[in-house]
């Protein structure tokens, strides 16, 4: 969270996860979730996403959308 002078400007969330899918008969699969949001004080908003399997980048996403 940014403030200044007590009002907030921006309001920030992130996430990261990490797992193992097992599935018979098959390589374990690595799989990382990278999530990076963000809210400005004008209701605009940010979200990065990062996906990946096995180290390699499935999905790289950045979605803006401003307040309407």
């Amino acid at each position: 969270m940014i403030k200044q002078h007590g009002k907030i400007l921006s309001r920030t969330k992130k996430i990261d996860a990490e797992g193992v899918e097992f599935k018979q008969g098959q390589e374990p699969v690595h799989r990382t979730l990278k999530l990076d949001q963000k809210k400005l004080k004008d209701n605009s908003k940010t979200s990065h996403t990062i996906l990946t399997e096995n180290g390699v980048t499935t999905r790289d996403v950045v979605v803006l959308s401003e307040n309407e």
